[in-house]
């Protein structure tokens, strides 16, 4: 019966069953098991966004920060594979109806433009790749975390999509208020950042969140992982809305660090996730 289950929240990852609310062609779960599909299967806020899907990737677009809340899209095997040449020029992006971030804002400032959805995801295709140089998918990083840390947690993500994609990811800042800014859009300039990686295809199906300072870092990644639950405490976004409430609890609740390369050392329980208790923001219920 257990294993009946498992095979069950599969099939909803893989768009078998219908997710209610949604047309079956919309769901994210569903392509998460194609290879060249963007995401439209999109978390849900507290707070109003404006929600850009570009070839890709899809963002929600936090206006009183200047850049996005989440950023969503899927990783294939294929994908995490791609030759295509990294990009150098950045550029406001067009889809932002109350207008984007752009290279003054950054000019000066001392961060970097630091990827949500990864450049290096993106290698795939020359549009996927300018896309992905959009300012609707920057945010204000520390140079030392942007190139450290930063870079060696989305290093490692593609090496687990090398191995068990395709993986739905969910990565973005943590915005909350009186964040100092930079430029004259005033670009908020965040002091946590989280990713979110679940395999659909594993049995049961997996999750595992991490939650970064923005600052340099010499500890190694497995100390950094929380559960989805806790990301969503200090964001205040649901990630997996359109899975039933039963199906979330099991995936968004522990972290079995096993069934994630390098992270054996991983010890989380539901009962006592890492929380940075200076993030933390108040969670709304959303009716599914």
């Amino acid at each position: 019966m257990l294993r009946t289950n498992y095979l069950l929240l599969l099939l909803y990852f893989c768009g078998v069953l219908s997710v209610s609310g949604q047309q079956p062609g919309d769901s994210l779960l569903k392509l998460s098991c194609s290879e060249h599909s963007y995401t439209s299967y999109l978390p849900v806020s507290n707070k109003p966004l404006e929600v850009i899907r570009h070839t890709d990737y899809a963002l929600g677009y936090a206006e009183p920060h200047e850049q996005a809340a989440w950023v969503c899209y899927v990783l294939s095997k294929t994908e995490c594979k791609g030759e295509e040449k990294r990009g150098s020029s950045f550029y406001p992006d067009n889809a932002v109806t109350t207008v984007s971030a752009t290279n003054a804002d950054y000019k000066s400032s001392g961060y970097d433009r630091g990827h949500l959805a990864p450049a290096g995801d993106m290698s795939f295709s020359a549009t996927a790749m300018k896309e992905s140089f959009y300012y609707s998918n920057m945010s204000p990083q520390v140079p030392a975390f942007n190139r450290g840390i930063w870079k060696l947690l989305e290093s490692q993500v593609r090496t687990w999509g090398q191995v068990s994609g395709p993986l739905l990811v969910i990565t973005g800042p943590v915005l909350t208020d009186s964040l100092p800014f930079i430029g004259v859009n005033e670009v908020a300039v965040p002091d946590w950042y989280y990713k979110i990686v679940v395999n659909p295809s594993s049995v049961p199906p997996q999750a595992i969140g991490f939650l970064l300072r923005n600052e340099a870092s010499e500890k190694n990644l497995y100390e950094f992982a929380v559960t989805v639950d806790a990301i969503e405490a200090v964001t205040g976004i649901d990630f997996l809305p359109g899975l039933p409430e039963a199906d979330q609890q099991k995936i968004e609740s522990q972290v079995n660090g096993s069934y994630w390369k390098g992270m054996d050392q991983v010890k989380i329980t539901p009962d006592a996730p890492s929380l940075p208790k200076k993030c933390k923001v108040k969670k709304e219920k959303h009716t599914k």
